[in-house]
């Protein structure tokens, strides 16, 4: 490509030949490495890890990607068992830039900002979970978190159909019970009155 904003290459690596940047101030708690593992899963890795060939291949951006990828390939680090193939970005800078991309990858300062009206009329439509949000997240944007799909809307109106017709039976055997006893309740009254005479 003849772009000079363009500074990497897509290759494929081996998992064995590239290593985690020993620095790496990034970390994920165990709720954000769940919800990256669905994406993951749901739709595969979309977006690129970042290494530098120049300082050994080390990984600039996406360790907690490789770390998932590890987990679903079995990777064993220590003895390369059940290596994989990865696509990455590679680039090739000293030993400075990479720990500047590095966090500037991650910078919440140089990412865009959420417009909160324009995620709260996306959110009905999606299914909020396999796109990583979590309740707080929701109610930060002012979104009831409740909201039911067409399908989980007509699966819930069917649920209520059939236990409408159940709580209706029940009702219809509480009441025939209920006459039944006062009906019995008569009938003793009645034979008690009658002995007495």
């Amino acid at each position: 490509m003849d772009n000079k904003y363009f500074n990497s290459k897509s290759v494929e690596l081996k998992r064995s030949q590239i290593n985690p940047a020993s620095y790496n101030p990034r970390t994920i708690s165990d709720e954000g490495k769940k919800a990256l593992k669905r994406s993951i899963k749901l739709y595969g890795v979309v977006g690129g890890i970042v290494v530098n060939q120049a300082t050994g291949y080390t990984i600039v951006g996406g360790h907690q990607k490789v770390a998932v990828l590890d987990e679903l390939n079995k990777y064993d680090k220590s003895t390369h068992e059940n290596d994989y193939t990865l696509r990455v970005e590679l680039i090739n800078v000293d030993e400075k830039t990479e720990k500047q991309l590095n966090i500037t990858l991650n910078n919440p300062n140089v990412g865009g900002n959420w417009d909160f009206d324009a995620l709260a009329r996306i959110v009905p439509d999606i299914d909020w979970k396999d796109a990583g949000l979590t309740d707080a997240d929701l109610n930060m944007i002012g979104v009831d978190y409740l909201l039911q799909t067409e399908e989980e809307s007509s699966i819930a109106d069917a649920l209520s159909d059939m236990m409408a017709s159940v709580t209706e039976q029940k009702e219809a055997e509480k009441a025939a019970k209920r006459l039944e006893r006062a009906e019995k309740v008569a009938h003793m009254k009645e034979v008690k009155q009658q002995v007495k005479e």
